[in-house]
């Protein structure tokens, strides 16, 4: 898949720039500043090449979003600024353990600010990521027990907000908005810092294969993370990815760099965050399961798709179970649709789960309700073995079409058919987790289409409908 791919350039990017900003700060050339401004210079110069082609859209910020930019574009210069005067006190391998507490700040932010209490999978993580930075060590005699790990912390903490207030952004203006005006900020900024304080900039020392290597590498890293999400990659997948890179830093930094000092021990200590990052990430996925095996509780989640879903009709009488803010129908009078909705998470397969019932359709609780600011996603069967499913004429909605979602409290909200597309199946999941940056609050219907592969028992198609909040 495409955004594999991407994840795979951002994983090179991430561990070269990594293990080469180590060996640029350890030889102290040049000022941290300099050097936190060349890797945002990196990532800046391809940005302002498509900026012509942006559909950047200045009206949809208000002043929130205004405030949450420059929050944004604080929290970017001091991460530069901060992983750069980092390296000058930590190996790169040392680092990379304890930049891996932003798995744990981020669960904790999202219990504190969001209510998304973690699973004990991810309890039990978080007390391992947080055993393996209480492990490693490097050479005696450095500053790794106080300024080398304060600023380690502190970057873990700054790029976890950063990730917060990002999404929130995104969410609210768009990515084709937000990403060019946050970008060029920020090296505006450093630029504008490092002509006032009149940083050294020898051109000896900057016009070398090094540096230039540097700035690439981190661009790599940056946009490759950047379009990966972008194309489908689900954000803790996405994630997960980049913290595997700990691994490579480690290996690398010991062979390259000669960081040979506690190997062992490190090692040790990178097997420790590598299980509590796998715990972290991927266990947050047992949690609504867990909560829909405890009685007295009202949300359910299918995580587990099943090729024989039932094929009984809902009756009137049927009983839903769900928030007050969930949404419990779905309505499309163009098609016939009056039918219940599940909640349905991510399944055995690592993709969004499929309803238990051919006659209802999925919200995908990891996408926002129908209705709020960002990307929500429905999805329904076509059919079952012997009876039509909930969407199998949702390729004949039409442009321009609306349709009903009614909520738990009885609520309804309205939504506009903005386009129909038919996609190969290795396709769809781009398709399906791109946002339209014209569309503030977008809902994203998907079903199966095509011809049926009775071998591989999948349709080779995906009919995916895009609408807007009315």
């Amino acid at each position: 898949m495409l955004w594999g791919i991407l994840l795979a350039v951002h994983l090179i990017g991430l561990v070269g720039y990594s293990l080469l900003l180590r060996r640029v700060a350890v030889a102290g050339k040049l000022h941290p500043w300099v050097l936190a401004t060349l890797l945002q210079t990196g990532i800046m110069l391809p940005m302002l090449a498509a900026v012509p082609f942006l559909p950047i859209e200045l009206g949809r910020i208000d002043s929130s979003s205004a405030v949450a930019m420059g929050g944004i574009v604080v929290l970017g210069v001091f991460l530069l600024f901060g992983i750069t005067k980092t390296l000058e006190y930590l190996q790169a391998g040392t680092f990379s353990i304890v930049y891996s507490m932003r798995a744990v700040i981020v669960t904790l932010l999202a219990a504190v600010l969001l209510s998304e209490l973690p699973s004990l999978a991810q309890i039990l993580g978080g007390l391992l990521i947080v055993a393996a930075t209480l492990i490693v060590r490097q050479k005696e005699g450095t500053q790794l027990a106080r300024r080398g790990m304060m600023w380690a912390i502190a970057m873990a903490v700054t790029v976890s907000l950063l990730g917060v207030v990002e999404k929130h952004v995104i969410n609210e203006v768009g990515v084709f908005t937000a990403a060019p005006i946050i970008t060029l900020l920020v090296g505006v900024i450093m630029w504008t810092v490092l002509l006032v304080k009149r940083y050294p900039l020898p051109k000896k020392d900057i016009v070398t294969r090094p540096i230039l290597l540097l700035m690439l590498l981190r661009s790599l890293s940056n946009w490759g993370f950047v379009f990966a999400l972008a194309v489908g990659a689900l954000v803790s997948v996405a994630t997960f990815v980049s913290s595997l890179s700990v691994v490579a830093i480690v290996a690398l930094g010991a062979l390259l760099l000669g960081e040979q000092e506690h190997l062992k021990r490190n090692a040790v200590a990178v097997v420790i965050a590598v299980a509590g990052l796998t715990a972290v990430l991927l266990g947050g996925h047992l949690w609504p399961l867990t909560l829909s095996q405890q009685p007295g509780r009202e949300a359910v989640v299918v995580t587990h798709s099943t090729d024989q879903p039932s094929e009984e009709r809902p009756s009137d009488t049927y009983d839903w179970r769900g928030s007050a803010h969930d949404p419990k129908k779905i309505i499309i009078s163009s098609i016939g649709v009056d039918a219940y909705i599940q909640n349905v998470g991510v399944d055995q397969n690592q993709e969004v789960a499929v309803p238990n019932n051919i006659h209802m359709g999925g919200w995908f609780v990891d996408s926002v309700r129908p209705g709020e600011k960002g990307l929500s996603i429905i999805d329904g069967h076509l059919n079952g073995n012997s009876r039509d499913g909930i969407f199998i004429d949702l390729e004949k909605v039409t442009t321009g079409d609306t349709y009903v979602i009614e909520f738990g409290d009885g609520s309804k909200r309205d939504f506009r058919v903005k386009d129909v597309k038919i996609v190969d199946l290795e396709d769809a999941a781009g398709v399906l987790f791109s946002q339209d940056p014209s569309i503030a609050s977008q809902l994203t219907l998907i079903t199966c289409g095509g011809t049926y592969d009775k071998q591989a028992r999948l349709y080779d198609k995906r009919v995916i409908v895009t609408s807007e909040l009315l």
